[in-house]
């Protein structure tokens, strides 16, 4: 079997990597314009790097005989590349053009929450950033400033007129655009106590939920950090939950989609789930956290018979942990080497360049890299994983790692 993964921020890069170890698959091809082919190619596993549009990976599938491509980016899903392969013969997965817009268009998703009574933060402006500044001084504080975008300026909680002045000079300089083709929401402030990430998948008419994060947003607050962050699957709290998550997913689905989602939720201090965006793909996290998220099987669009959900369930339940690497520096010499050798954790050494032959580096302005390890959730660390922990912590000058919340979590 040969595969095409399509990804975006990284969130293919460890897909393919256990795709490959698949006695079945002769070849997998990952279209990516981070990767590191150094680090990820092998004789089965491919970097892509020339991509840039959906007519490049057509003629990929159809010059390298491709069985399946996977789609687990939204900007080719935006530019019609599930639409592009429809025809060709070669059996897809992933989102396509009009699934994609509910990530681009936050606007659109937002009010389709809302039409469908799903609880989501009030949007009480929608401007360009100019218009914003100058009500700030009628505005109520602290609010959540955001684009209607997916890429380019952050989303930031302003809680002044100057923060938000502060934030719109560092939104205009880093992204010129974000001035007059932008249009900024202004919503109301929730204070959120805990983060949900829900991975889901749609095929057939129907939608399931496959598993959820609990997602360390620590790593986002970079100045503040003195420990590595740690993020957990399955989240403590999805049962708790399960109810409202899968009405918002059985309202996604439709016919012929067949996608994997990451809707973004929060956790109110009192205890009321928020709905916040939807990735019409898995996010980096999210997607690594799960063991086998895709059967390589002829049947996967439901097709040729029955759907095989509990198949596709049942590899996706797994306690796992992932632990973010982060540094205080802007550059550090590490042994990628070790980690990427060691067969009793997965590292995705996402923030990791040659420096020469036999030294590598980790940037701190990259993703950051992560060690993921399955566990028993409040069991001790097994001796391999204590082994493990110990040759993270000589690999590089990483924060420390807090082993007492890896048993507790």
């Amino acid at each position: 079997m040969k595969l095409v993964i399509v990804e975006m921020y990284s969130n293919g890069v460890h897909l393919a990597r256990r795709l490959a170890r698949i006695p079945a698959v002769e070849s997998v091809f990952l279209v990516s314009d981070t990767a590191n082919a150094e680090i990820w190619s092998d004789e089965v596993q491919l970097i892509e790097a020339s991509a840039v549009g959906a007519d490049d990976i057509v003629r990929l599938a159809s010059e390298r005989d491709i069985d399946l491509v996977v789609n687990l980016s939204s900007r080719f899903g935006a530019a019609g590349l599930m639409e592009s392969l429809e025809g060709t013969g070669v059996q897809s997965i992933g989102s396509d053009k009009v699934f994609s817009e509910t990530e681009f268009d936050k606007r659109g998703f937002k009010s389709w929450l809302a039409e469908h009574d799903f609880h989501t933060p009030k949007v009480l402006i929608e401007a360009p950033i100019s218009d914003i500044q100058e009500m700030a001084e009628n505005l109520r504080f602290p609010l959540v400033v955001k684009p209607d975008r997916q890429v380019g300026p952050p989303v930031q909680v302003c809680t002044s007129p100057r923060d938000l002045a502060d934030y719109a000079e560092h939104a205009i300089r880093r992204w010129p655009y974000a001035q007059y083709g932008v249009v900024f929401l202004v919503e109301e402030y929730i204070e959120f106590v805990d983060h949900l990430h829900v991975v889901y998948c749609i095929a057939g008419g129907e939608g399931r939920v496959l598993t959820s994060v609990r997602v360390a947003r620590e790593w986002t607050n970079k100045s503040a950090m003195d420990k590595c962050p740690i993020s957990v699957t399955p989240h403590p709290k999805q049962e708790d939950y399960r109810e409202q998550i899968e009405s918002v997913v059985r309202a996604l689905a439709r016919p012929r989609l067949h996608a994997f989602g990451d809707i973004q939720c929060a956790i109110a201090a009192n205890g009321d789930l928020y709905f916040l965006e939807n990735n019409a793909r898995p996010g980096t996290m999210t997607f690594s956290l799960l063991e086998d998220p895709i059967p390589c099987s002829g049947n996967w669009s439901g097709n040729q018979g029955r759907f095989g959900w509990n198949d596709l369930v049942d590899r996706s339940r797994v306690d796992t942990i992932a632990l973010t690497l982060m540094h205080s520096e802007s550059e550090i010499e590490v042994d990628a080497r070790s980690l990427l050798d060691d067969d009793t954790i997965r590292y995705c050494p996402f923030s990791i360049r040659a420096k020469d032959e036999d030294k590598h580096v980790s940037i701190r302005r990259s993703f950051p890299s992560v060690v993921l390890m399955t566990r028993e959730r409040g069991k001790a660390l097994t001796r391999d994983q204590q082994s493990a922990l110990e040759k993270i912590r000589r690999s590089g000058n990483y924060f420390p790692i807090d082993e007492d919340f890896l048993v507790s979590v």
